[in-house]
């Protein structure tokens, strides 16, 4: 293994710019699948695709808050369902705020109506949500997607959600994030 697990450049540094500094991190095949994260204090148009071609992970605009870099390398580390590692779009302050703004939702909840309901209110805050009738459906889809958070009903049918949380804490049934935040 590598000794980091991610590199952040600053773009004008003396001597070698980060980009090029980027690029021979990439090019070099005992370093090529470091995530590089490049931060600038001037944005031009046209960096984000050339940058994401030269295989950055990550391009940010300073000055930099916290929340956001700790977003961003949230994002660069967070695994697809799959379990591999991501390969996504190029990570910006304007991927993560969409993103932020777009959760993705397990609604678990067995009566029809409030299922209807609460997908269309989820839908009109601009979430992604996916519906279970009971807790087992849950720990199915859990084990398949990750999700920012699940709704959960606590008396439902075959399992309910007081049954259900303690197995997805558990990391049992396959669940895939056993520390999603349960509601």
């Amino acid at each position: 293994g590598h000794w980091v697990d991610a590199v952040i450049l600053d773009m004008q540094m003396p001597g070698l710019s980060g980009e090029e500094t980027g690029q021979r991190i990439k090019n070099d095949p005992t370093l090529a699948a470091l995530p590089l994260i490049l931060l600038t204090s001037s944005a031009m148009r046209g960096d984000a695709e050339r940058l994401s071609a030269s295989g950055f992970s990550g391009y940010l605009t300073k000055p930099i808050k916290d929340k956001l870099l700790h977003a961003c390398l949230e994002a660069v580390f967070r695994p697809e369902s799959t379990g591999e590692p991501q390969n996504p779009a190029l990570i910006t302050r304007h991927s993560l705020v969409e993103e932020a703004r777009h959760a993705s939702i397990l609604l678990v909840e067995d009566n029809a109506t409030n299922q209807k309901l609460a997908l269309i209110l989820l839908k009109k805050l601009g979430h992604r949500a996916d519906l279970a009738n009971n807790g087992q459906e849950a720990l199915q889809k859990l084990a398949e997607k990750r999700y920012d958070m699940v709704l959960m009903d606590c008396r439902m049918p075959v399992m309910d959600g007081f049954e259900a949380p303690p197995i997805v804490r558990a990391g049992q049934a396959g669940v895939l994030d056993p520390k999603v935040p349960i509601i």
